[in-house]
């Protein structure tokens, strides 16, 4: 059931299309720029996106995440030792997301919304914890050894994304996010920039205010 609640998102709902109606008259031809985000969802992700929106409604978005999630085996003793750098060890995702875009239009060209949804291939690498014997243990070093498991995973991808395209190659962007899989899912929220192709020129906006 809650899977079909995201295809619902992405319908083509005829209220939707009213209230984020655009005044503005957006070519057809496709416009292709790409994203950079940073985030957080118990821990820390940087994303890096394709974009290619093909209408004034339709797209798709090709994407990559790498994921650093606390990880919940974590023992409450755990002690790094000597460290300099990611002395914790957590659990990485490594996620490629295919989407199809539906994106809604809003009054102005400087704020617009977009949902994506579609197919997430995830590989995850968790770690285990295994306690060091005492007579080993140095004292600059952990009292806990380190394993990892590798799993691969196909699920859901789904982002909910408000943009701010403040110039025609360049804007900025929040989204929520979420991956769902049988092995782990999560969700978290990315702030990024966006460049390329972002949008037009306000060529018409003259045109407009002559008539």
């Amino acid at each position: 059931m809650k899977y079909l609640l995201f295809f619902i998102i992405l319908l083509p709902l005829e209220g939707y299309n009213q209230i984020f109606k655009s005044d503005f008259n957006i070519k057809k031809s496709p416009m292709i720029y790409a994203e950079i985000d940073g985030g957080l969802s118990n821990g820390v992700m940087l994303g890096i996106y394709g974009n290619v929106r093909l209408n004034n409604i339709w797209g798709v978005n090709i994407g990559y995440n790498h994921y650093n999630k606390n990880s919940k085996e974590l023992p409450t003793d755990y002690y790094s030792g000597f460290c300099l750098w990611d002395c914790t060890p957590t659990d990485k995702y490594f996620i490629y997301s295919f989407n199809v875009t539906r994106s809604f239009n809003t009054k102005t060209q400087f704020i617009r919304f977009k949902v994506e949804l579609g197919l997430a291939l995830v590989q995850l690498e968790q770690v285990h914890f295994h306690p060091v014997i005492k007579n080993q243990w140095a004292t600059i070093g952990s009292n806990y050894y380190e394993t990892h498991s590798t799993y691969h995973n196909k699920g859901i991808s789904v982002r909910v994304v408000t943009e701010f395209p403040f110039s025609q190659v360049t804007g900025l962007q929040v989204a929520v996010l979420g991956t769902l899989t049988k092995k782990r899912s999560f969700v978290g929220i990315q702030f990024g920039m966006t460049f390329g192709y972002v949008r037009e020129k306000f060529k018409h906006l003259g045109k407009k205010n002559k008539d």
